[in-house]
Order: structure tokens, then C-alpha cells, then sequence
């Protein structure tokens, strides 16, 4: 449950350091998400392969919860990550 407890300390952090936070936390997943599609594309094992197609979907959804936090409702595309 959200209380005024639980927010009060986000409240507490400027714009500023929450949106470098942001995006330094996105840069760090689109690497990881560059580097796990690689590695997915160059995997025979068909479990290995869904297993890191499984790990993609995971990381999209957690990068797109931080480009919520960054732009609201509106999703940033993946700049550096071409789409699957």
C-alpha cells in the first residue's frame, strides 16, 4: 500500500537527481538489451535462445517504467537498441 510515508522520501530527491538517475539507468539497459539481442542472434540452442528473449522482454519492461518516470505515460524509443 502507498502511503505519505512511502512517498515521502522520493519527494525528498531534487528532479534533477532522479532524472540523471533516470537516464543513466536507461543507457545502462540499452546496452544490455544491445548486448543480449547479440547474443540471442548468435545462439543455436533454442532454450538458451528463449530464455534470453524472455531476459529482452524483462529488461524493455523495466527501461520503459524509467522513460515513465522521465517523460509521464509517453515511452521513449530505444535509440540505441534497433527494434526486434
Amino acid at each position: 500500500m502507498i502511503t505519505a510515508a512511502t512517498i515521502l522520501p522520493v519527494a525528498t530527491l531534487s528532479d534533477t537527481a532522479v532524472r540523471s538517475a533516470s537516464l543513466l539507468h536507461m543507457a545502462l539497459l540499452d546496452e544490455f538489451i544491445r548486448l543480449t539481442r547479440e547474443a540471442a542472434g548468435d545462439e543455436n540452442d533454442g532454450f538458451v535462445r528463449d530464455s534470453l528473449e524472455e531476459t529482452l522482454a524483462a529488461l524493455r519492461v523495466e527501461r520503459d517504467g524509467y522513460a515513465v518516470v522521465l517523460h509521464g505515460a509517453m515511452i521513449m524509443p530505444q535509440a540505441s537498441v534497433p527494434a526486434a
